[in-house]
């Protein structure tokens, strides 16, 4: 109950408040969140060391991290060594990063299901289904567009854009 209060909360108020920006360096940031995150199956995630430093708010980068990774390691197959990578590309205005895992996958006819808030593919009393209506709304703040690429039992790619 207190995860699903916690979820509505930070779902209710991420797009509302406008906060000031600054320089984040996504480098450190990715390295606390990843040493920090749970992930039991010891699932290997990697990233260019040239990440770049972009303006924003540092709690909203770090739950949109958060949660992409946080699923990646959650549903990736248990049969194989999991991997998740994160990559990045300068396009212009925008900072585009893909975040790539070698887990379940999503089936096309959820792609768009899961950006809506309690909606969830699996039935798991530990999962509210708003982590990824979250993600969807830090984007949006940023004047980002989020999609998703994913071959079932194969991989899947959310990628995203930031305006710089």
């Amino acid at each position: 109950m207190h995860t699903l209060i916690q979820g509505i909360l930070q779902y209710s108020t991420i797009g509302k408040v406008k906060k000031s920006c600054y320089e984040i360096d996504l480098n450190l940031m990715l390295n606390e969140l990843t040493s920090s995150i749970e992930n039991p199956d010891k699932v290997k995630i990697t990233y260019p060391n040239d990440i770049p430093i972009i303006l924003g708010d540092t709690h909203r980068i770090e739950l949109l991290f958060y949660h992409l990774l946080h699923n990646s390691i959650k549903f990736n197959n248990k049969g194989r060594e999991g991997v998740v990578q994160i990559s990045w590309f300068d396009e212009g205005d925008y900072w585009k990063f893909i975040i790539k895992d070698n887990g379940k996958g999503i089936e096309k006819e959820y792609f768009d299901k899961i950006f809506i808030a309690f909606q969830k593919l699996e039935n798991d009393y530990k999962s509210t289904g708003i982590g990824l209506s979250i993600v969807k709304k830090i984007v949006e703040a940023y004047k980002g567009d989020i999609n998703l690429e994913s071959t079932p039992n194969i991989e899947t790619k959310f990628i995203f854009t930031l305006k710089k």
